[in-house]
C-alpha cells in the first residue's frame, strides 16, 4: 500500500513539472492564460500531494488501515469501527483509542454470547498452560468468565492469570485453582463473584491479606468476619465484590472512597453493628441485598449517581428511620425497602418512573407517602401491611394499582388516585380499616370488586344507597340482598 501511494505521488510531481515546463503548444497562447493555467494546475497537484500524504501518515499509523478488523486499503481503512477514511484524511476516534486485543491462551473453551460480538470463557478446555491470560478470542472480547470455568483437573496446574479489560465480569470460577498465587484483574470488571477465588493459593497465603481484608489490585475480595471497630476502604479501590463483607457483625463503621464505582450483591449483608453508611457520588452501582439485614443502620447516604435501588437493597433495615433518594434515580425495584420498621418518612423524587412489588411492604412506621407523576408503573402489595399510613397521594402517571398496594394499611384514612389510573386490581385497599375518605380520578376504567372491601368507607352503611356502593362517579358494588328488582 505505501510503495503503491508513493509511486502515485512521483507520478504526480512528474506530470506537475512536465505541465510547468515542457508541454508547450503549437499555437501562441497569451504568457497570463498559461501563468494561470500553470498555476491552477500546481494548486490542484499540491492539493492532491496534501490529501495523499496525510492518508500515508494515517495509514501507517494504522498499519495498513486495520485490517484485522475489516479494513480495506481500496477506501483508505474505513472498517465498521470508525477506522481511517481518506474524506477525512484519519481517525476520528484518535484520542479514544482502546488497547489492541490479546488473543487468549489457546485451549481455553469460549461460547459466543447472544451479542455476537463478545465471548464468555466456559471451560479450561484442552489447555495446561501454567500461565493464561483471558483477553480476545477469534477478534472479538471476553467479556465474563463463567461459573465452573476452572473445575477440571488441569486446572491445579495453573500458577498465573491475567484477565483483561474487556472481563466485566468473574463468576465462581477459579475454585479448583490451588496452585494460582498470582492474579491480575483489568479495569473493566463490575461483578465478581464471592467465590470467585476462594481455595486459591492468593486466597490461602496470609500475607496477601491486609488487617483481615483481601484485596486483588483495585478489588476488595473479602473480609474475614471477626473484623470489628471501623474499617476505611483503600483508596483507589473501584469495586466491592459480592458478599464481601457478609456477616462483619462487629464492624460498626466504614468509609467508603471516592474510587469505589460499583458495590456488588450483598457486599455488607447483615453487618448488624453498622449505624450509618455513607456512598460517595463515584458509585453508579449497587447490588441487590447490599445492605439487607443490617438491623443497626439508622442513616444512609446514597450517591447522586446512583439510578436505581436494587432489589431488597435495605431489607429488614430494622433501625433505618429516614433516607433521601437522590434525583438520578429511575426506578426502586421489588422489596428494597421491605420490613424497614422504623422507616417514618420517604421522598419519592420525580425522576423515579417505576415501584416494583413490595417496595415498602412492611414498613410499619411510614406515616405518608406521594407518588409523583413521574411514576408510570406500580407493582404489587407496595405497601403491603404498612400500618401507620394515614395518607396517600398517587400521582397521574400511574395507569394501574396493583393487587394488595394498600393491603392492610390500618390507619390509611384517605387516599387520592389521580387521573392516570385505569385499572384498580384486586384487593388494592383491603382491609384498610381507618379508610374513609376516596377520591377517584376520571381516567379509571376497572374496578375489581375486592378492592375496596373492609375499609371504612365500604363497611359505612351510610355510603350505600338503597343497596348499592358508590364512589364519586363510579358504581363499586351492589348487595343483592338488598336492591330492589327495578333499580
Amino acid at each position: 500500500m505505501k510503495k503503491i501511494l508513493a509511486l502515485i505521488l512521483a507520478l504526480l510531481m512528474i506530470l506537475g513539472t512536465f505541465a510547468s515546463c515542457g508541454g508547450k503548444s503549437s499555437d501562441k497562447d497569451d504568457p497570463d492564460d498559461e501563468y494561470e493555467e500553470n498555476e491552477e494546475e500546481n494548486e490542484e497537484n499540491e492539493e492532491k500531494e496534501t490529501v495523499i500524504g496525510e492518508n500515508s501518515e494515517s495509514n501507517a499509523e494504522n498499519d495498513g488501515g486495520n485490517t484485522e478488523n475489516g479494513g480495506n486499503a481500496e477506501n483508505g481503512g474505513n472498517t465498521e469501527n470508525g477506522g481511517n477514511n481518506t474524506e477525512n484524511g484519519g481517525n476520528e476516534n484518535e484520542e479514544s483509542e482502546e488497547e489492541p486485543l490479546v488473543e487468549s491462551t489457546a485451549g481455553l473453551e469460549f461460547e459466543l454470547n447472544a451479542d455476537g460480538k463478545s465471548y464468555t470463557l466456559v471451560g479450561i478446555g484442552t489447555c495446561t498452560a501454567t500461565e493464561i491470560v483471558i483477553d480476545g478470542h477469534n477478534g472479538l472480547p471476553v467479556t465474563s468468565i463463567d461459573h465452573g470455568a476452572f473445575n477440571d483437573e488441569k486446572s491445579t496446574n495453573l500458577k498465573s492469570v491475567t484477565i483483561g479489560d474487556g472481563v466485566t465480569s468473574i463468576g465462581q470460577a477459579f475454585g479448583r485453582c490451588s496452585n494460582l498465587s498470582n492474579i491480575i484483574i483489568g479495569n473493566g470488571v463490575t461483578w465478581i463473584d464471592c467465590y470467585a477465588f476462594d481455595d486459591t493459593a492468593y486466597y490461602k497465603d496470609d500475607a496477601n491479606w491486609e488487617n483481615g481484608v483481601l484485596y486483588i489490585g483495585n478489588y476488595l475480595i473479602r473480609a474475614k468476619t471477626d473484623i470489628s471497630g471501623s474499617y476505611a476502604i483503600k483508596q483507589g479501590t473501584k469495586l466491592i465484590a459480592e458478599d464481601a463483607l457478609r456477616y462483619c457483625e462487629r464492624l460498626t463503621s466504614v468509609t467508603i472512597p471516592d474510587s469505589v464505582t460499583t458495590i456488588c450483591d450483598l457486599a455488607f449483608g447483615y453487618c448488624s453493628g453498622l449505624t450509618s453508611i455513607v456512598i460517595p457520588n463515584s458509585v453508579t452501582s449497587i447490588g441487590h441485598l447490599a445492605f439487607a439485614s443490617c438491623a443497626g443502620i439508622t442513616k444512609v447516604t446514597l450517591s447522586s449517581k446512583l439510578k436505581n435501588i436494587a432489589f431488597d437493597m435495605f431489607d429488614s433495615c430494622t433501625s433505618l428511620t429516614s433516607i433521601s433518594i437522590p434525583n438520578s434515580v429511575t426506578s426502586i425495584d421489588g422489596a428494597a425497602f421491605i420490613g424497614c420498621t422504623s422507616l417514618e418518612s420517604i421522598i419519592i423524587p420525580d425522576s423515579v418512573t417505576s415501584i416494583g412489588d413490595e417496595a415498602f411492604s412492611k414498613c410499619s412506621n411510614l406515616k405518608s407517602i406521594i407518588i409523583p407523576d413521574s411514576v408510570t408503573s406500580i407493582g404489587t402489595e407496595v405497601f403491603y401491611e404498612c400500618d401507620s399510613l394515614t395518607t396517600a397521594t398517587i400521582g397521574n402517571g400511574a395507569t394501574d394499582i396493583g393487587r394488595l398496594t394498600f393491603y392492610s394499611c390500618d390507619n390509611l384514612g384517605s387516599i387520592t388516585i389521580g387521573n392516570g389510573v385505569t385499572n384498580i386490581d384486586e384487593y388494592a385497599f383491603y382491609d384498610c380499616k381507618n379508610l374513609s375518605s376516596i377520591t377517584i380520578g376520571n381516567g379509571v376504567e376497572s374496578i375489581n370488586e375486592t378492592a375496596f372491601e373492609n375499609t371504612a368507607y365500604y363497611n359505612s352503611d351510610s355510603n350505600w344507597e338503597n343497596g348499592v356502593l358508590y364512589i364519586g362517579n363510579y358504581l363499586i358494588k351492589a348487595n343483592k340482598d338488598n336492591i330492589s328488582n327495578d333499580y
